[in-house]
């Protein structure tokens, strides 16, 4: 899974290629909460955190594989839910919590923020993602 996955992993299932641009754009304006024409660190894990919080049915703080695969659709939701927990789980018991997303997202939203002033522009999500051979996707990851 491409390290870009969670970033959109529960976002976007789009059945067609659209446009790296064109992705990027929509991700962008989904992520940036209060139009502000900016992304900050909470617009970015919003998103996420929300649906981590609603997949996690027996509220019990951890996500198992089963959990995370009940929120996609497709013959591939239980392959992509084990590459998610693997991705993100760092004690390696199987399930991952909200902190170990959050965490892994923190890291990504520094590298994305070029200027380290806290918020992320459109320039710097499709510049930083193409220099390091990401395809711009939502932000889940």
């Amino acid at each position: 899974m491409k390290r870009t996955i969670l970033t959109l992993a529960f976002v976007t299932f789009a059945a067609s290629a659209p446009s790296q641009a064109a992705t990027g754009d929509k991700i962008f304006e989904r992520l940036d909460a209060d139009k502000s024409g900016d992304i900050s660190y909470e617009e970015f894990v919003g998103e996420i955190r929300s649906r981590l919080e609603k997949a996690d049915k027996d509220g019990d703080g951890k996500l198992t594989v089963e959990e995370i695969s009940a929120t996609f659709k497709g013959p591939k939701a239980n392959q992509r839910a084990k590459g998610l927990v693997a991705r993100f789980d760092p004690d390696k018991d199987g399930t991952i919590t909200l902190a170990d997303v959050e965490t892994k997202r923190k890291e990504r939203f520094a590298q994305l923020d070029a200027n380290k002033d806290g918020k992320l522009v459109m320039e710097e999500m499709t510049v930083r993602a193409s220099a390091k051979g990401d395809r711009p996707k939502s932000a889940t990851q």
